[in-house]
């Protein structure tokens, strides 16, 4: 009579010998009972978690090269399907994602600190080219920024101009600025009709507030401001 371990080893050595017919017989079987071996296999997975895991990562252990050799080529493969998976996850789960990223944050200002510090330290001169050409190349959204900022230091810029109308109003002032002298090779700024820090009054940093003038203009006008005049032409 046959141990239970000659059993499995003629078990073992019969499937070796006969590959194709058990791939048969198992793709066949599978397809009949779908749901049957979905069931079975979801059941086991459940109470074998641990060993399931430790299996994974001992494989990995040993086969790094192997298994990154794979991830790359499918990877390359099914890049539109990942992209296209990932973008959909994303926008499904936006909020999850941003408390996410926050909490992490939270929990690693140091690390990220030092990171960015390393970082810029080792590449300062490819950072300060980038970053120039790309403020070169953003003017307009760069000056509505600086002049933001301006505005927010000496305290004229109000609640409701944090709108999604106001900021793009306020941008789309600076791109023009900004196109206007690609156009014509004149330096053009925006002005502040009203300027911020006038002597007589002070006007708000807000959109019905500017206008694209040429420097020279702007530079003629400095913080002079008409009442009368503005009146007359209102």
């Amino acid at each position: 009579m046959q141990t239970k371990a000659e059993k499995l080893a003629y078990c073992r050595a019969w499937k070796a010998a006969n590959k194709e017919k058990v791939a048969t017989y198992n793709k066949t079987y599978r397809a009949a009972n779908k749901e049957k071996v979905a069931a079975i296999e979801k059941a086991w997975k459940l109470e074998n978690k641990e060993r399931k895991a430790a299996t994974r990562k001992a494989y990995y252990e040993a086969n790094k090269e192997k298994a990154a050799a794979h991830n790359k080529a499918w990877s390359e493969e099914n890049k539109e399907e990942i992209s296209a998976y990932q973008k959909d996850w994303y926008v499904a789960n936006k909020e999850k994602v941003a408390a996410s990223q926050r909490a992490w944050y939270q929990a690693n200002k140091e690390r990220v600190a030092a990171t960015n510090k390393a970082y810029y330290a080792e590449n300062k001169e490819h950072l300060t080219v980038v970053n120039k050409a790309w403020r070169k190349e953003n003017e307009g959204a760069v000056n509505a920024t600086n002049a933001k900022r301006r505005a927010a230091k000496i305290e004229r810029t109000p609640p409701w101009s944090n709108s999604e109308f106001e900021k793009f109003a306020i941008k789309e002032a600076y791109i023009c600025s900004q196109e206007r002298e690609a156009a014509t090779g004149v330096k053009y700024q925006v002005d502040h009709i009203i300027p911020l820090q006038g002597v007589m009054v002070s006007g708000l940093h807000v959109a019905a507030n500017l206008q694209v003038i040429t420097a020279k203009e702007n530079a003629e006008k400095s913080n002079k401001f008409d009442i009368e005049e503005f009146n007359n032409e209102a």
